[in-house]
């Protein structure tokens, strides 16, 4: 069944463009696995999993690993490779400059999601003592309202900004048990005969409820600080993300934090801005502003008019130079005016406007968010080449920047490979997950979701205003098109069969393993390679986030963060099905299978 699954997705792929992701993972049976995964078409596919466990890490070994991949994929799968996506892990980063030096038409991209865990990890460096002192509390309180996954500091920020929805709910329980009769009281126990440790703990407790400053700080921390990093982490980490959404993203990280104004506030706003500045200027960073100029729905809205950067001439420059460098004819001469078409909206550009509108109006209704790439299709005719412009445009929109899909895959692989099955081969171990992904996809295109939660739960949980991400769950083989941009993240279900003491196990720990991520990412500060001709020109301004955009304008950040947080509302619903079986709470009388049990996290 697997070979004829995999034969019809080689079929369906041929001639598209691909970005492939790599990562590797380390199972409780000590094999070290590499997985190769494929985007095309905002479809992720499964390519191989290279068992490294024998080998010695090096960065060799690795590129060895990325050549024959693309070769399967261009040779066997017949896609046109347009990017390759890793971590920033020094091996991965090193191999990726080293892929680029054989093969300079390809885009390299740091994961994006990875290097938003890494600005996490600079704020906590700044004012992780004060966070970690204001929420003292923090073991009992997030485990009554959300059990955080440890491996995913977002579940924290779910589990806190829930707690301040509960806030008044923790006052009034702690009064009305205050003004019962002694002997009544069920928080403090009146009997000094209870436990002593019990009844401290009740007592520190309630004085933390009962703390105007606790909260105070729980709202500027989490809300302030952490809401963002969140929202951000969701796009980036989503199977569909392109690299226009993360240029925006990081772009409303800067207009957010540059709002930050209260004196106390300013060393968190520098570092966390610096620390944006210090990842956007080792990006490609000529393909990331490209990617939001040709995206129709966006063009240069976002951006300042500074004549070096955005004008027709200098967008034309831009455009050229990548067209040198991903094909291998030269720029058509009829690019300039191909530019100073789709800018002012003429000719063949002329209906792409109309387009724009309408497929935005749809996808708002649908909660989704519209796709440029479709846009640029209906205003084609399939018999007819597509405009140069058009061409580029498709190419750079297609580019997938970051690893997220690998993370799914683990997470699959880690509820196949538990303490019962530790001697399962490795290639048993990817064939069930491959199985399990595309019945997974089924469920999915069947939308079998709302009818699975009506029959087995009977309730859909309100979710708390504000946030969430959206695909929780693990990665099908083939994602269709009709989830919402912010799929994206590890299953919550799953951080690993059996503890690893290398994994985070509390907000300290969670704290000290991001600010040691920092650590390890040493080429901050070094441009991935020569990007913007602007750097030769003295007079010209430094092309940082900063400088980039016009943040007088505003539209296409609330845009961007409407979708994110209607996913992270959807994780929080997530975890209200999870705690269903919570104290208090009427058990299910029947465990779910893995398979239908992953649609909710989807």
């Amino acid at each position: 069944m697997l070979r004829e699954i995999r034969t019809g997705i080689q079929g369906k792929v041929q001639g598209q463009l691909a970005t492939v992701q790599c990562d590797g993972w380390s199972g409780i049976n000590h094999h070290h696995l590499v997985a190769f995964m494929v985007t095309v078409q905002k479809q992720i596919y499964m390519v191989t999993v290279k068992d490294t466990t024998t080998e010695r890490k090096t960065v060799e070994k690795l590129l060895a690993h990325m050549l024959e991949v693309i070769r399967i994929l261009e040779h066997d799968w017949k896609v046109k490779v347009i990017a390759f996506t890793t971590d920033a892990s020094g091996e991965a980063r090193k191999a990726r400059r080293l892929l680029r030096e054989k093969m300079p038409r390809l885009v390299t991209p740091d994961c994006w999601a990875h290097q938003v865990n890494l600005v996490v990890g600079d704020y906590f460096k700044v004012c992780g003592a004060v966070f970690l002192h204001a929420l003292a509390a923090n073991s009992k309180p997030e485990l009554s309202v959300i059990r955080p996954v440890p491996t995913r500091w977002t579940a924290y920020y779910l589990a806190y900004r829930r707690l301040l929805d509960l806030r008044p709910t923790l006052e009034l329980i702690v009064i009305s048990d205050a003004n019962k009769q002694p002997a009544d009281r069920q928080i403090i126990p009146a009997d000094r005969s209870a436990d002593r440790s019990t009844r401290e703990k009740a007592e520190k407790m309630v004085a933390i409820i009962k703390s105007g400053v606790f909260w105070q700080s729980l709202v500027r921390l989490v809300k302030h600080h952490l809401e963002p990093l969140a929202i951000a982490a969701n796009i980036t980490q989503s199977g569909h993300c392109r690299l226009d959404n993360v240029l925006l993203t990081f772009g409303a990280l800067v207009l957010q934090y540059k709002d930050l104004n209260d004196e106390d506030e300013l060393p968190v706003k520098q570092a966390l801005i610096e620390s944006i500045e210090k990842r956007w200027w080792k990006a490609d960073r000529d393909v990331f502003v490209a990617a939001v100029i040709l995206n129709p729905f966006i063009k240069t809205s976002p951006f300042q008019k500074i004549t070096q950067w955005f004008s027709h001439g200098a967008i034309y420059e831009l455009i050229s130079r990548l067209w040198d460098r991903f094909y291998e004819d030269p720029c058509p001469d009829s690019m300039y005016e191909d530019v100073s078409d789709y800018l002012g909206s003429r000719k063949i550009y002329k209906s792409l406007k109309v387009v724009c509108d309408k497929t935005a109006s749809i996808a708002a209704a649908r909660s989704t968010s519209p796709n440029p790439i479709q846009a640029y299709y209906d205003i084609s005719i399939d018999e007819v080449p597509p405009t140069p412009l058009i061409k580029l445009a498709i190419h750079i929109l297609s580019i997938c920047p970051n690893s997220a899909s690998c993370e799914r895959l683990f997470s699959t692989f880690g509820l196949v490979l538990t303490k019962l099955r530790t001697r399962l081969s490795n290639q048993k171990l990817v064939d069930i997950a491959e199985c399990k992904m595309h019945i997974r996809d089924e469920h999915l295109q069947a939308e079998t979701k709302a009818k699975i939660r009506a029959r087995l739960f009977g309730v859909n949980p309100q979710a708390s205003a504000g946030a969430g991400s959206g695909d929780t769950g693990v990665t099908p083989s083939v994602v269709p098109d009709t989830t919402t941009e912010s799929d994206a993240g590890p299953d919550p279900r799953v951080s690993d069969p059996t503890p690893d003491p290398s994994l985070p196990s509390s907000m300290q720990s969670l704290s000290d393993h991001l600010i040691n991520l920092i650590d390890e990412d040493q080429d901050i500060g070094e441009p991935a390679m020569r990007t913007d001709s602007s750097e030769d020109d003295d007079e010209a301004p430094k092309q940082t986030i900063s400088n980039l955009f016009d943040f007088s304008k505003r539209d296409w950040v609330s845009n961007a963060q409407r979708r994110a947080m209607k996913s992270l509302e959807d994780e929080i619903r997530f975890y209200d099905l999870v705690d269903l079986d919570a104290a208090g709470e009427a058990d299910l009388d029947y465990d779910l299978e893995d398979s239908i049990e992953s649609i909710f996290t989807n």
